[in-house]
């Protein structure tokens, strides 16, 4: 996944309608993977880049790429716990299920990247829901979506 090409599309086709936090510091991605493991290459790369980001914000954003926690934490209105991979990764762990949780929906979905596919786990119905996806494909899902969410907001 080129990352940098995502945050151009996303910028391309809507705007100042996001926000990206600045990358993650390499001692934090470091901390993760001594906890929960290697990280895959592209949320590596995705991290070296900008550690998370609110996109399509509407009075909410629609969707959160979820970045590391920082340390010390960073103030909850600018970017709350629940917004990072760790904080979903124990949950995520703790009920036996592999993958990297690395977003979330303003509707209460997971989107979870597990080997070359990402899928969204519905939490409101506790299963999958809908396909799987590469990443570039649910990159451009989440860009036509984006595009149809802040319209009708």
């Amino acid at each position: 996944m080129d990352w940098q090409l995502f945050v151009h599309s996303i910028q391309a086709a809507c705007g100042e309608s996001h926000r990206f936090m600045p990358r993650c510091p390499p001692e934090r991605i470091d901390w993760l993977q001594s906890r929960w493991g290697i990280l895959p290459q592209t949320l590596r790369s995705m991290l070296s880049l900008f550690n998370g980001a609110e996109l399509f914000i509407e009075a909410v954003p629609m969707i959160t790429i979820l970045g590391v926690s920082t340390d010390p934490p960073q103030p909850p209105l600018v970017w709350p716990r629940e917004c990072c991979i760790d904080y979903w990764l124990n949950l995520w762990r703790q009920a036996g299920d592999a993958g990297w949780p690395m977003g979330r929906t303003s509707y209460g979905s997971l989107w979870v990247l597990d080997g070359f596919t990402i899928r969204e786990w519905d939490s409101s119905h506790g299963g999958w829901s809908g396909d799987s996806y590469s990443l570039s494909d649910w990159a451009e899902r989440i860009i036509e979506e984006g595009k149809r969410y802040l319209v009708d907001e």
